[in-house]
């Protein structure tokens, strides 16, 4: 019997994100004038008239050793007829002089006469160029970004493309029927507050739409456990952290409101696929049905680790939301003052290693009392759960509730 939320047998499923767009960032990064030109607000004037043949602004008070605001450096990556797909880095470090300059101008709807573009650059200003392409070149220059390069990224940005597609769709037809509605072209040339109010139009109303969801249903094929659970925290832990997880019924608040209802999203055929995979490498154990509270048992699902792979999330908010919490040490990570109490000797080196361990919260081996708070309600025939459990069990990880 499915619970609400869960999947129905036989639907078929694919892989969140699998039909993400390939992003190509030299074309993707050489289209952002155009597309900014075509906006109707104060930078894309601002960069209009930096392109026209004439500024709109005199440059009375601006020094001539003055670091800011800085011409563009590569006025040859905005000329027609110039192939850009080798000076991409080029344009892209201009338009981030652009925003800095507009920044630095006070947002001004044109650009004074020292930044007509092919205008000379001080030292000093080209000093500045040098930093700003080694920033902007710092392990942020992928040529190219496919579906299975954006990770657990991909399936936002496959709903993100659907989305705009969707209201690509919609301001064509507004755009097909514009002179009908008293709309029309926009010359940036004749930009004023009084159009931009104009032009930015007003709230008529709003629309309402499925909000996007990582949670996807199960797949055992696509989760990956490792060998049994063998990582024992209670040695590393203060006293009372140690006696939450093992003993959290007596850490109980009371609960004024009602648990939120969770569910295990799988079906039938991928709840014992994935319970026969769990029992294998020790992460699953049996429970009474007199162990574990049914309004305050855990659901299930997953959430796209990359094309090949999921990770499983336990849904424990029932059991969390009356258990008091500790934030002592995660208040304390990722604390510059932490590294501050290190002093090291003459001739001693300080290493540190940023990498994570790979899949480590399916490696912590928990208790009885500890397993029973975070319970699966799960309804199995005996001659079911018994099958789980013909092969040797390690360390239990879950619980499942017969």
């Amino acid at each position: 019997m499915s619970s609400p939320g869960e999947v129905a047998e036989g639907s078929s499923m694919r892989v969140p994100g699998a039909a993400a767009p390939e992003i190509d960032v030299p074309a993707f990064v050489n289209s952002w004038p155009r597309l900014l030109l075509k906006c109707n607000g104060r930078l894309a004037v601002f960069l209009h008239s930096i392109l026209s043949a004439t500024s709109l602004l005199c440059d009375e008070g601006t020094p001539d050793q003055a670091l800011w605001p800085l011409p563009l450096p590569y006025p040859e990556v905005f000329r027609s007829g110039v192939n850009v797909l080798d000076g991409w880095k080029k344009r892209r470090l201009c338009l981030q002089l652009v925003v800095l300059d507009w920044l630095y101008l006070g947002q001004p709807a044109a650009a004074p006469k020292s930044l007509k573009l092919g205008q000379r650059l001080t030292p000093g200003q080209w000093r500045i160029v040098r930093l700003l392409e080694s920033l902007a070149d710092d392990a942020n220059s992928i040529v190219k970004v496919d579906a299975a390069g954006m990770g657990r990224c991909a399936s936002k940005a496959e709903t993100q493309d659907e989305e705009l597609g969707a209201l690509h769709r919609a301001l064509l037809q507004v755009q097909q029927s514009a002179p009908k509605y008293g709309g029309g072209s926009f010359s940036c040339t004749t930009f004023t507050p009084e159009s931009e109010k104009k032009y930015a139009g007003s709230v008529v109303g709003k629309m309402t739409g499925k909000p996007f969801v990582a949670a996807k249903a199960l797949q055992a094929e696509r989760i990956q456990f490792g060998p049994p659970p063998s990582f024992d925290p209670f040695p590393y832990m203060d006293p009372k952290t140690a006696s939450m997880y093992e003993q959290p019924g007596l850490f109980h608040k009371d609960a004024h409101d009602a648990p939120p209802h969770v569910s295990v999203r799988a079906t039938a055929e991928e709840k014992m696929s994935l319970f026969l995979k769990m029992a294998a490498c020790g992460r699953l154990k049996l429970l009474k049905a007199d162990e574990v509270e049914e309004a305050f048992a855990s659901g299930l699902f997953a959430v796209t680790k990359d094309l090949a792979r999921d990770r499983l999330i336990m849904d424990s908010r029932p059991a969390n939301c009356r258990e008091i919490g500790l934030n002592h040490w995660c208040g304390a990570m990722a604390n510059a003052s932490m590294l501050g109490q290190i002093v090291l000797e003459d001739g001693e080196e300080l290493l540190m290693s940023g990498q994570d361990v790979k899949d480590f919260f399916y490696q912590f081996v928990v208790g009885s009392e500890r397993a029973a708070e975070i319970a699966w309600l799960v309804a199995l025939m005996r001659v079911t759960w018994r099958s789980f459990f013909q092969i040797p069990r390690c360390h239990p990880r879950v619980a499942l509730l017969d």
